[in-house]
């Protein structure tokens, strides 16, 4: 999760790169929607990390919330454009969201016995 909150910071120098040094060119606007739809998709993720866990409990919402993790960090490091980035972006955040909600409750219910 923490990872997932700092990656923008040393990513977006790398990702305002040319093409052909292997970058997005992103511009400074498009920084910034790479470096704040992580925080917009954890809004959503703490919602979706309540329902799951009242439809899956808590083991099997946090579980589902690593397989999405896996699959958010997939499509960041295959993305082809933007708009892939974006996504993945904000998956992870969503992501964020869930194992905020979720792994509170598993680590509580464990402490007492």
């Amino acid at each position: 999760m923490g990872t997932s909150i700092g990656w923008s910071s040393p990513a977006g120098p790398l990702l305002a790169k040319t093409e052909q040094e292997d970058g997005f060119n992103l511009t400074d606007d498009e920084n910034s929607w790479v470096g704040c739809l992580m925080p917009a998709g954890a809004l959503l993720g703490g919602q979706v990390g309540g329902l799951l866990m009242t439809k899956l409990g808590r083991n099997g919402a946090m579980m589902t919330g690593a397989a999405m993790f896996a699959i958010s960090y997939l499509l960041l490091v295959v993305a082809p454009n933007v708009w892939v980035i974006y996504a993945g972006r904000f998956c992870t955040g969503v992501c964020t969201g869930i194992c905020s909600t979720c792994v509170p409750c598993v680590c509580g219910r464990d402490s007492h016995g």
